[in-house]
C-alpha cells in the first residue's frame, strides 16, 4: 500500500488550505482579473473614442475646405489634432490658394515689362514676333 502515498516516499509535503484561505485566494485573483479586464476595456474604449474624434475632425476639415472653395485633397495636409491647428492650417491654405470669383487662382505674378509670355527667338529674328 506504499504506492498510494506517491513518489515522495509517503511524506505529505504539500500545504493544505482551509476553505476560508481558498476563498480568499480565489476572490483576490478574481479581483485582479476584473481590474485587468476593466483596464483593457477602458483602453479599447479610449482608442475607439479617439478614432471617432479624428473622423469628426476630418469631416469638419473637409466641410470647411469645401466652403472656402479649396480642393478636398488638401485635407491630408492639415493637422487635424485640434481646432487651433485646423484653423491655422486652413488660414494658411486659404491665403496660399486665393481664388477669384470664378473659382480660378488669381495671378500673383505681374511681369515688369511685356506680357509675361516668352517670345520665340527664331520668330523674333525673322521679324515675325507679335
Amino acid at each position: 500500500m506504499e504506492g498510494r502515498n506517491g513518489a515522495n516516499g509517503g511524506e505529505n509535503t504539500g500545504k493544505t488550505f482551509t476553505q476560508e484561505e481558498v476563498n480568499q485566494i480565489v476572490s483576490s485573483r478574481l479581483k485582479e482579473e476584473r481590474e485587468k479586464m476593466k483596464r483593457e476595456q477602458d483602453a479599447v474604449i479610449a482608442d475607439m473614442e479617439k478614432n471617432i474624434k479624428a473622423r469628426e475632425m476630418r469631416m469638419n476639415v473637409l466641410d470647411r475646405l469645401k466652403s472656402k472653395g479649396l480642393p478636398e485633397s488638401l485635407a491630408d495636409a492639415i493637422n487635424c489634432s485640434d481646432e487651433e491647428s485646423i484653423n491655422k492650417s486652413i488660414e494658411i491654405l486659404t491665403n496660399t490658394y486665393k481664388t477669384g470669383e470664378n473659382g480660378h487662382l488669381k495671378a500673383e505674378y505681374h511681369p515688369v515689362g511685356g506680357t509675361g509670355e516668352r517670345t520665340d527667338p527664331i520668330r523674333e529674328a525673322m521679324g515675325l514676333a507679335p
